[in-house]
């Protein structure tokens, strides 16, 4: 049986065989084995949003899209691209779907935290559940099986090994060029105080990618700190509640001018927002005002 390896998706992770950096895996059934596993956990988690899906079943798909995504935009990079450019694109557009769907669904839980009353509430959710509902039907079963072949043909490639000592060299080659590249871009684009904050999202999408590829890699790599992964853990979710906020604000601001809220209502929704933005923003700040000096991972495989 496949041991599987615990993260803080929890019952979301991606099952890998226990491989330690030092028992000098082959790159190429590695990579292999990380893609199909990848795509069966994103195809499993798809099937369980129905049109009514709860949070739980749509957060699952995000982390298993994030991953998968974070698989193939890794091999297209490597040499050869392994034809899956199309299935890169195919699948980033499915995860904006359910971006959406699941901003659809935190407003609806930040709207029931509010200090309103519930007549003001009750049309604005009733808006929010329609949205859901209709973003919940436009996921379908197709999309995903669109991907399959191309991700099949990819993984059979990989799974017979580089052809030359050189090739593999390569392959090892450009996983540590990933690698280095997206902890630069990391450090480039993270936020170093209150006033920085214009390039928030991209920051915090580069350090999801970069924290899901030292994840996905782990297995064969070397050099990995676990405190660090801890503090860029905590760092992304600090900058996700502040996403979270700013989406609301700006939802609520579209409702105001389509006359769904009164001026002294907007003013006041947005008061009790921004009151949270700012500590969101404090705590967060803090913890980023060093850069990540310690994370130097590097595949050890062959």
């Amino acid at each position: 049986m496949i041991p599987r390896r615990e993260t803080h998706a929890g019952r979301g992770c991606v099952p890998i065989r226990n491989t330690a950096p030092d028992s000098n895996p082959l790159l190429g059934p590695f990579l292999a084995q990380l893609l199909d596993e990848s795509w069966k956990s994103y195809r499993k988690s798809r099937r369980r949003i129905r049109p009514r899906g709860g949070r739980r079943h749509v957060h699952r798909a995000r982390i298993s899209a994030r991953r998968l995504l974070t698989t193939l935009d890794l091999l297209a990079g490597l040499d050869g691209g392994h034809g899956l450019l199309e299935a890169l694109r195919a699948l980033a557009r499915q995860f904006s779907a359910l971006g959406k769907l699941r901003d659809t669904q935190v407003q609806l839980r930040e709207l029931n935290e509010l200090a309103i009353s519930d007549s003001e509430r009750r049309p604005l959710r009733r808006s929010l559940k329609k949205k859901e509902r209709r973003r919940c039907r436009s996921l379908t079963a197709s999309d995903v099986d669109d991907i399959g072949p191309q991700i099949e043909k990819a993984s059979a490639r990989l799974a017979s090994g580089p052809a030359t000592a050189a090739s593999g060299r390569r392959l090892k080659s450009g996983l540590n060029r990933a690698l280095r590249a997206d902890l630069e871009r990391v450090n480039t684009l993270l936020p170093r105080g209150p006033g920085d904050l214009s390039r928030m999202h991209q920051a915090r999408v580069a350090i999801k990618r970069y924290r899901y590829l030292i994840e996905l890699l782990r297995p064969i790599l070397s050099g990995v700190d676990p405190g660090a992964i801890k503090r860029l853990r905590a760092c992304q979710a600090r900058m996700g509640q502040i996403h979270d906020v700013q989406l609301f604000m700006e939802r609520l601001e579209r409702w105001s001018a389509k006359g769904r809220l009164g001026e002294g209502e907007l003013r006041e929704l947005l008061t009790q927002l921004e009151r949270r933005r700012r500590v969101l923003v404090s705590s967060f700040v803090r913890s980023t005002s060093q850069p990540f000096p310690r994370l130097s991972p590097q595949v050890a495989a062959n």
